[in-house]
């Protein structure tokens, strides 16, 4: 329901749309986890909006420990759920935890936009 009741901001998916350069997309989140409930479905739903190929999505589903079973969630060091953190050629250009400071889709727009 989160994810079809969402509507991001137009103006804001355009953009990402059109980002350029190729970036990674981590999502950290726990089924069991309230706010990961809430905030990945409007995550996902500005992502399939902006139909942008140069953007690769990856999901991890954590325990309560915020452990997924490869790694992933020690090697970034996730303390909460979700985080969703952007990857420009290896490098964190920034992250998403918990709740976005304005929106899923204008932060998203703001980390995508950093230079390396």
């Amino acid at each position: 329901n989160d994810y079809r009741d969402y509507t991001p901001r137009k103006d804001v998916v355009e953009k990402i749309a059109g980002i350029r350069g190729s970036f990674d997309i981590l999502i950290f989140f726990g089924t069991w986890c309230k706010d990961s409930v809430s905030e990945v479905p409007k995550i996902l739903r500005v992502l399939d909006a902006a139909d942008n190929k140069n953007l690769k999505l990856a999901l991890y589903g954590v325990d309560r420990e915020k452990k997924e079973g490869l790694g992933m969630s020690e090697k970034f060091s996730i303390q909460r759920v979700p985080t969703t953190i952007v990857l420009r050629d290896g490098a964190e250009l920034g992250r998403i935890v918990g709740y976005p400071e304005k929106s899923n889709e204008e932060d998203l727009l703001k980390i995508l936009g950093k230079k390396q």
